[in-house]
């Protein structure tokens, strides 16, 4: 090798060296966040586990949408307006919440009562109150149910 190889060769090893430590800081969750920003780092923190949680307590839509994706969420809606929908209480796109809870068939998607309790033993969600809960408890037995096909109205 001649000597402006070896230059050259220094110095494409020292940027590599510079750009993966610039990445190794870039992965650590918060660290942008100083004093000055609204948001504390502990809060960043907060957020960023509660993010990599697989199903998190009281979930926000947004939270169980990103973790079911758009797809099964709008085919939840399609779904739940088929089983239940034509019942009083319901709305037009989310069913019945609150349909048969005691019954065979349970909530707004109207699960099977077995199908539910593995979905919610899976989840962690036992008393599913919100829209939510139940996409998420539908979502997780796709593993016994083979997805919506599980559903009468799994064609929806």
């Amino acid at each position: 090798m001649n000597i402006p190889s070896l230059i050259l060769a220094g110095v494409v090893s020292v940027t590599l060296g510079v750009t993966s430590a610039d990445s190794a800081v870039k992965k650590r969750p918060c660290y942008k966040h100083t004093e000055a920003t609204k948001v504390t780092k502990k809060q960043c923190i907060a957020a960023y586990k509660r993010s990599r949680q697989a199903w998190p307590k009281n979930p926000t839509e947004a939270e169980i949408k990103k973790r079911v994706g758009g797809y099964h969420w709008a085919k939840a809606a399609r779904v739940a307006n088929c089983e239940t929908g034509g019942t009083r209480g319901a709305s037009r796109y989310r069913g019945n919440l609150h349909w048969y809870p005691n019954g065979t068939y349970q909530g707004p998607l109207g699960m099977y009562r077995r199908t539910a309790a593995y979905g919610k033993r899976v989840t962690g969600y036992y008393s599913p109150d919100t829209w939510q809960e139940w996409v998420a408890v539908a979502v997780a037995s796709h593993r016994i149910t083979r997805g919506w096909s599980g559903w009468g109205c799994g064609g929806a």
